[in-house]
Protein backbone atom coordinates (compact mmCIF):
# COMPACT_ATOMS: atom_id res chain seq x y z
CA UNK A 1 0.00 0.00 0.00
CA UNK A 2 1.39 3.31 -0.66
CA UNK A 3 2.03 5.58 1.97
CA UNK A 4 -0.02 9.01 1.87
CA UNK A 5 1.76 11.98 1.80
CA UNK A 6 0.99 15.37 3.34
CA UNK A 7 2.94 17.84 1.00
CA UNK A 8 3.22 21.89 1.48
CA UNK A 9 6.07 24.43 0.76
CA UNK A 10 7.30 28.08 1.58
CA UNK A 11 5.14 30.62 0.12
CA UNK A 12 5.40 33.56 1.71
CA UNK A 13 1.95 34.70 -0.05
CA UNK A 14 0.01 31.73 1.27
CA UNK A 15 1.80 30.11 3.75
CA UNK A 16 0.78 26.86 5.00
CA UNK A 17 0.40 26.23 8.81
CA UNK A 18 3.27 24.23 8.73
CA UNK A 19 5.58 26.45 6.84
CA UNK A 20 8.80 27.70 8.86
CA UNK A 21 7.67 31.08 6.87
CA UNK A 22 3.65 30.56 8.75
CA UNK A 23 3.04 33.56 11.11
CA UNK A 24 2.95 32.33 14.24
CA UNK A 25 4.76 34.21 16.92
CA UNK A 26 7.04 31.75 19.11
CA UNK A 27 9.25 32.32 22.11
CA UNK A 28 12.82 30.61 21.83
CA UNK A 29 15.57 30.79 24.29
CA UNK A 30 13.68 33.68 26.09
CA UNK A 31 12.97 36.02 22.90
CA UNK A 32 10.09 36.67 21.10
CA UNK A 33 9.94 35.97 17.12
CA UNK A 34 7.50 36.51 14.30
CA UNK A 35 7.82 33.35 12.80
CA UNK A 36 9.79 30.25 12.81
CA UNK A 37 11.67 31.20 10.24
CA UNK A 38 12.73 34.35 12.13
CA UNK A 39 13.59 32.48 15.17
CA UNK A 40 15.70 29.47 13.67
CA UNK A 41 18.10 32.38 10.64
CA UNK A 42 19.10 34.40 14.52
CA UNK A 43 20.04 31.23 16.08
CA UNK A 44 22.78 31.19 13.58
CA UNK A 45 24.59 34.54 14.71
CA UNK A 46 23.99 33.78 18.31
CA UNK A 47 26.44 31.09 19.82
CA UNK A 48 28.67 31.13 22.92
CA UNK A 49 31.75 32.73 20.96
CA UNK A 50 29.46 34.97 18.60
CA UNK A 51 30.86 38.74 18.36
CA UNK A 52 28.95 41.61 19.17
CA UNK A 53 28.39 42.57 15.38
CA UNK A 54 26.80 39.10 15.32
CA UNK A 55 24.28 39.45 18.40
CA UNK A 56 23.10 43.05 16.74
CA UNK A 57 22.86 41.04 13.37
CA UNK A 58 20.79 38.17 15.38
CA UNK A 59 18.36 41.56 16.28
CA UNK A 60 18.67 42.41 13.36
CA UNK A 61 16.48 39.21 11.68
CA UNK A 62 14.55 38.98 14.73
CA UNK A 63 12.84 42.35 14.29
CA UNK A 64 12.63 42.23 10.31
CA UNK A 65 9.25 42.17 9.45
CA UNK A 66 9.17 39.22 6.77
CA UNK A 67 10.13 35.44 7.15
CA UNK A 68 11.33 35.71 3.56
CA UNK A 69 13.65 38.91 4.69
CA UNK A 70 14.89 36.76 7.71
CA UNK A 71 15.87 33.74 5.58
CA UNK A 72 18.17 36.02 2.99
CA UNK A 73 19.40 37.74 6.03
CA UNK A 74 20.37 34.61 7.67
CA UNK A 75 22.30 33.40 4.30
CA UNK A 76 24.12 36.22 3.89
CA UNK A 77 27.96 36.72 3.40
CA UNK A 78 28.23 40.24 3.90
CA UNK A 79 29.12 42.49 6.45
CA UNK A 80 30.90 41.67 9.53
CA UNK A 81 28.89 39.22 11.09
CA UNK A 82 29.99 35.45 10.87
CA UNK A 83 27.60 32.15 11.28
CA UNK A 84 28.93 30.44 14.60
CA UNK A 85 31.59 27.72 14.04
CA UNK A 86 29.01 25.09 15.60
CA UNK A 87 25.95 25.74 13.35
CA UNK A 88 26.56 21.99 11.25
CA UNK A 89 26.39 20.86 14.55
CA UNK A 90 23.06 22.57 16.18
CA UNK A 91 21.00 23.62 13.27
CA UNK A 92 18.75 20.98 13.08
CA UNK A 93 18.57 20.12 16.53
CA UNK A 94 17.53 24.11 16.81
CA UNK A 95 15.38 23.76 14.31
CA UNK A 96 13.52 20.56 16.02
CA UNK A 97 13.12 22.93 19.42
CA UNK A 98 11.46 25.99 17.65
CA UNK A 99 9.18 24.09 15.67
CA UNK A 100 8.12 22.14 18.90
CA UNK A 101 7.96 25.36 20.46
CA UNK A 102 5.32 26.47 17.56
CA UNK A 103 3.17 23.57 17.72
CA UNK A 104 3.01 23.43 21.18
CA UNK A 105 2.55 27.07 21.88
CA UNK A 106 -0.45 27.48 19.14
CA UNK A 107 -2.74 24.40 19.89
CA UNK A 108 -4.85 25.05 16.86
CA UNK A 109 -2.19 24.60 14.91
CA UNK A 110 -1.06 21.99 17.27
CA UNK A 111 -4.23 20.43 16.31
CA UNK A 112 -4.01 20.88 12.35
CA UNK A 113 -0.45 18.72 12.81
CA UNK A 114 -2.11 16.13 14.57
CA UNK A 115 -4.82 15.27 11.76
CA UNK A 116 -2.49 14.31 9.40
CA UNK A 117 -2.41 11.02 11.75
CA UNK A 118 0.79 9.09 10.26
CA UNK A 119 0.93 10.62 6.45
CA UNK A 120 4.15 11.37 5.24
CA UNK A 121 5.01 14.63 5.59
CA UNK A 122 7.21 16.22 2.88
CA UNK A 123 8.59 19.75 1.89
CA UNK A 124 8.02 20.07 -1.57
CA UNK A 125 10.84 23.28 -2.14
CA UNK A 126 13.44 20.67 -1.09
CA UNK A 127 15.06 21.67 -4.58
CA UNK A 128 15.01 25.20 -4.27
CA UNK A 129 17.65 25.84 -1.82
CA UNK A 130 15.63 26.12 1.11
CA UNK A 131 17.43 25.28 4.51
CA UNK A 132 19.18 21.85 2.97
CA UNK A 133 19.56 21.10 -0.56
CA UNK A 134 17.59 18.30 -1.67
CA UNK A 135 16.72 16.91 1.63
CA UNK A 136 13.04 16.90 3.81
CA UNK A 137 14.71 17.66 6.82
CA UNK A 138 11.62 20.15 7.65
CA UNK A 139 9.33 17.52 6.81
CA UNK A 140 11.12 15.01 9.17
CA UNK A 141 11.17 17.08 11.91
CA UNK A 142 7.61 17.94 11.82
CA UNK A 143 6.77 13.99 11.88
CA UNK A 144 9.19 14.28 14.94
CA UNK A 145 7.16 16.78 16.70
CA UNK A 146 3.83 15.25 15.56
CA UNK A 147 5.04 11.74 17.17
CA UNK A 148 6.74 13.36 20.09
CA UNK A 149 3.17 15.52 21.16
CA UNK A 150 1.07 12.01 20.54
CA UNK A 151 3.37 9.90 22.93
CA UNK A 152 2.47 12.98 25.34
CA UNK A 153 -1.10 13.04 24.88
CA UNK A 154 -1.45 9.37 25.13
CA UNK A 155 0.40 9.54 28.17
CA UNK A 156 -1.31 12.17 29.64
CA UNK A 157 -4.62 10.53 28.64
CA UNK A 158 -3.12 7.03 30.34
CA UNK A 159 -4.25 7.53 34.54
CA UNK A 160 -1.54 4.67 35.26
CA UNK A 161 0.82 6.81 33.64
CA UNK A 162 -0.32 9.65 35.66
CA UNK A 163 0.55 7.50 39.42
CA UNK A 164 4.08 6.43 37.18
CA UNK A 165 7.32 8.56 37.70
CA UNK A 166 10.70 8.35 35.62
CA UNK A 167 14.03 8.31 37.22
CA UNK A 168 17.29 8.74 36.15
CA UNK A 169 18.47 5.32 36.70
CA UNK A 170 22.19 6.31 37.72
CA UNK A 171 21.18 8.89 40.26
CA UNK A 172 17.07 8.23 40.76
CA UNK A 173 16.21 11.95 40.28
CA UNK A 174 12.66 12.61 38.77
CA UNK A 175 12.48 13.31 34.95
CA UNK A 176 10.80 13.94 32.15
CA UNK A 177 8.94 10.91 30.93
CA UNK A 178 10.90 9.63 27.92
CA UNK A 179 8.87 6.26 26.81
CA UNK A 180 10.87 5.59 24.18
CA UNK A 181 13.53 5.60 26.56
CA UNK A 182 12.73 4.35 30.04
CA UNK A 183 15.93 3.80 31.34
CA UNK A 184 18.13 7.51 29.65
CA UNK A 185 20.40 8.72 32.09
CA UNK A 186 19.58 12.30 32.92
CA UNK A 187 21.83 15.39 31.66
CA UNK A 188 23.32 16.00 35.28
CA UNK A 189 24.73 12.61 35.44
CA UNK A 190 26.13 13.09 31.98
CA UNK A 191 27.57 15.90 33.06
CA UNK A 192 29.63 14.82 35.95
CA UNK A 193 31.44 13.14 32.80
CA UNK A 194 31.17 9.87 30.23
CA UNK A 195 34.37 7.94 30.03
CA UNK A 196 35.45 4.90 28.81
CA UNK A 197 36.60 1.74 30.36
CA UNK A 198 40.18 2.96 30.26
CA UNK A 199 39.28 6.33 32.05
CA UNK A 200 39.58 8.15 29.22
CA UNK A 201 36.49 11.42 28.33
CA UNK A 202 34.34 10.35 25.68
CA UNK A 203 31.91 11.99 23.08
CA UNK A 204 29.21 11.23 21.24
CA UNK A 205 27.57 12.84 18.14
CA UNK A 206 25.58 12.25 15.10
CA UNK A 207 27.21 11.62 11.79
CA UNK A 208 25.56 14.67 9.78
CA UNK A 209 22.91 15.90 8.77
CA UNK A 210 20.50 12.74 8.51
CA UNK A 211 21.23 10.73 11.64
CA UNK A 212 24.15 8.54 12.00
CA UNK A 213 26.52 7.94 15.28
CA UNK A 214 29.91 8.68 16.20
CA UNK A 215 32.44 8.91 19.59
CA UNK A 216 35.16 10.54 19.89
CA UNK A 217 37.67 10.06 22.94
CA UNK A 218 39.75 12.41 24.58
CA UNK A 219 43.05 12.31 23.00
CA UNK A 220 42.11 10.86 19.47
CA UNK A 221 41.86 12.52 16.29
CA UNK A 222 39.18 10.23 14.60
CA UNK A 223 36.23 9.72 15.18
CA UNK A 224 34.84 5.82 15.68
CA UNK A 225 31.88 4.26 16.80
CA UNK A 226 32.38 3.17 20.30
CA UNK A 227 28.89 3.04 22.04
CA UNK A 228 30.15 1.65 25.42
CA UNK A 229 31.04 4.34 28.29
CA UNK A 230 30.88 4.65 32.24
CA UNK A 231 28.99 7.26 33.88
CA UNK A 232 29.85 7.54 37.76
CA UNK A 233 31.57 3.87 37.13
CA UNK A 234 28.05 2.63 35.57
CA UNK A 235 27.98 1.12 32.16
CA UNK A 236 26.00 2.54 30.00
CA UNK A 237 25.45 2.47 26.04
CA UNK A 238 25.27 5.46 23.80
CA UNK A 239 23.42 5.37 20.72
CA UNK A 240 21.27 7.58 17.92
CA UNK A 241 18.05 8.85 18.74
CA UNK A 242 14.85 8.28 17.00
CA UNK A 243 14.75 11.45 14.63
CA UNK A 244 18.61 12.35 15.77
CA UNK A 245 20.27 13.34 18.52
CA UNK A 246 22.11 11.16 21.20
CA UNK A 247 20.51 8.96 23.99
CA UNK A 248 22.52 7.31 26.53
CA UNK A 249 20.83 4.56 28.65
CA UNK A 250 22.12 2.58 31.59
CA UNK A 251 23.76 -0.46 29.76
CA UNK A 252 21.25 -3.30 31.64
CA UNK A 253 18.31 -1.27 29.78
CA UNK A 254 19.85 -2.97 26.38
Amino acid sequence: METKKYTFKNDEKKPCYLSTYFPARIVYNGEEYKTCEHAFQAQKYLGSKSSIYDKKYAKKIQKTKRARKAHKLGCSTKGKQKIRSDWEDYSIVTLREILMCKFTQHIELQKQLLSTGNQLIEDTEIDGGYFYYNTNIVGILLMYVRETINENNLMKKNEKAKSEEQKCPICKKIVEPTPRYPNSVCKDCQKTGVFTKEGKKISFCNKGMGGGFMSKIEGQTVYGREHTCYIKNIKCYADEARFGGIVIETDESM
